[in-house]
């Protein structure tokens, strides 16, 4: 499926790695969606290779600890807002065998100055965690996030003009940065801003910026992304990056609650914060040209926790020694070395556990079609993606019983977090 040449000669590759904000699979016209127009996304599917089956997270913070880092929340994870200063994340590790590395869009990773004193500054910082810059919305204040935007660019942190547009500032400082004249390979590191709310209307779209948040802007800015994936895109093929660049674009949870789309013919409900299908069921390409075989797709379980291995071993990097990572590479399945990546996908999901302890952790254990809880929940999730029916277990049928004991086996791989 890869189509790569002598490793030996060819330069390091460049890496890039999108990460919407809010965006399930539903959304993008690729995975069968029928409600939003997403030609650029749609695109990069058709020239790469889409996963049908990838899952994260239901919530942002805990999508992000396990992408940045490949370890699972059951190992890492602090709380809402906060990546543990002492983890490793790819951008460290990169840039330790010699890359540029750049962050634009959205952090909450550090504790902003809105949350409390148990959260506030005990997270870790954009150059902390690897990348020698970065111009992003939520480092150390909050502020608005997209028209007149509070942004901190390497450090310094104020709030623009009115007529700026934040998910554009991030987009023009990723390109500016990425036609720096320099030898070395690059990693261009893009949470995104959009499409998270408060929905309020994109350049383009008619309607007061300072609006009340409305729902229905919630389309034209998933157009707005898509537009903004495209003129990435466009950069890339003009300044002759496209064969020598990889891009992963991936959701980083389900979409808003208030959202609804058509979906193969299905409406589905934006899911995020819920552990159903819809809350991280989510969309995750991969576009190479030259390096991947195009329109392929791949059914195996996939998760954003696998982002830090892949990344390493495309550029030719070993993975650290000094811990237990729990993400697997995908570059073994894209390049056809093995038949299947995994079976399935692993959750410890706690997102609040100092503001909020009384609430425990769930854990569950999927794969493309079926969830089982710790509990011992299981869910045909084709038929029933909304999580209403329970199944017995004296109700098995022979692929029932195989799921429910595959899956009870993956939990069995779950970390049990450290309590101390």
């Amino acid at each position: 499926m890869a189509q790569q040449g002598d490793p030996s000669t060819a330069p390091r590759p460049n890496l890039i790695v999108v990460l919407a904000d809010d965006l399930g699979a539903e959304a993008l016209g690729c995975y069968g969606g029928e409600t939003y127009s997403t030609p650029n996304l749609d695109r990069l599917a058709a020239q790469g290779v889409l996963c049908a089956n990838a899952f994260t997270q239901p919530l942002c913070t805990p999508t992000r600890v396990e992408l940045l880092t490949g370890r699972s929340n059951a190992r890492n994870y602090v709380s809402f807002s906060v990546l543990d200063p002492d983890e490793l994340t790819f951008a460290e590790a990169l840039e330790s065998s010699g890359y540029r590395t750049y962050a634009v869009g959205k952090w909450q990773l550090y504790g902003a100055d809105h949350y409390g004193e148990s959260l506030r500054g005990q997270g870790t910082l954009p150059a902390d965690a690897g990348f020698q810059h970065h111009a992003l919305w939520q480092v150390e204040s909050l502020g608005k996030r997209h028209w007149s935007p509070t942004m901190t660019i390497d450090g310094h942190t104020s709030r623009l003009d009115e007529g700026t547009y934040g998910p554009d500032v991030a987009l023009e400082h990723a390109l500016s940065w990425i036609g720096e004249s320099t030898e070395q390979p690059f990693l261009l590191f893009w949470p995104m801003i959009l499409p998270h709310g408060p929905f309020v209307p994109p350049p383009g779209t008619p309607g007061p910026r300072d609006a009340k948040s409305d729902p229905t802007h919630f389309a034209p800015m998933v157009e707005y992304l898509d537009q903004l994936m495209g003129d990435l895109v466009t950069h890339l093929e003009e300044n002759d990056l496209t064969r020598n660049t990889w891009v992963l674009f991936i959701g980083d949870n389900g979409s808003p609650n208030e959202t609804q789309a058509i979906r193969d013919g299905k409406l589905v409900a934006g899911g995020k914060k819920l552990t159903t299908d819809a809350g991280s069921r989510v969309p995750f390409l991969l576009w190479a040209p030259g390096r991947l075989e195009a329109g392929v797709r791949i059914s195996d379980p996939v998760s954003t926790i696998d982002v830090f291995a892949t990344l390493l071993e495309i550029a030719g990097e070993s993975l650290p020694d000094d811990r237990q990572l729990d993400g697997w590479s995908l570059l073994p399945r894209l390049d056809g070395r093995t038949s299947c990546h995994r079976d399935w996908v692993t959750f410890h999901h706690q997102p609040r556990p100092i503001s909020r302890p009384a609430v425990p952790a769930v854990r569950w254990a999927r794969d493309a079609r079926w969830q089982l809880f710790e509990d011992g929940r299981l869910y045909d999730t084709a038929a029933d993606p909304d999580l209403e029916l329970a199944l017995e277990p004296g109700d098995d049928d022979s692929e029932r019983a195989l799921a429910r004991e595959q899956l009870r086996t993956a939990l069995q791989t779950l970390p049990i977090p450290d309590t101390d």
